[in-house]
């Protein structure tokens, strides 16, 4: 529990679980741990805030994680499309952060345009 950690992009928005989903969640009781967390393998949590939040406030010392390889700009487009509106963030806050992943998106459209240009001519 100590090593997790919200992603980055999540914590400079100030983003926390939402007191509904906790209140659901502590309603479930030990069910409300079951499903494992979604983490990178720098322990930044892609999806599982809530249960970890509350796990965290109970002081419980560990919960189910499931590990990927991924670098942070791909652990902030899974974490976009694993909390879609209908599990809990907003379209503007999806958009924020979205907005977060620019520059990546901008590097990576600049190196698909020089791979295309060195076939040429």
């Amino acid at each position: 529990m100590s090593e997790l950690r919200p992603h980055p992009c999540y914590a400079r928005h100030n983003l926390s679980a939402q007191t509904f989903k906790l209140a659901a969640l502590e309603e479930l009781g030990e069910l409300g741990f079951s499903h494992p967390l979604l983490i990178t393998q720098d322990k930044c949590i892609i999806d599982g805030y809530a249960r970890w939040e509350l796990a965290k406030r109970k002081g419980r010392p560990t919960l189910p994680c499931v590990e990927y390889d991924l670098p942070v700009q791909e652990a902030l487009k899974w974490l976009i499309q694993t909390h879609r509106t209908s599990q809990g963030l907003s379209d503007f806050i999806r958009v924020e952060l979205a907005l977060d992943l620019e520059p990546y998106f901008q590097e990576k459209a600049v190196l698909n345009q020089q791979a295309g240009g060195r076939g040429k001519g």
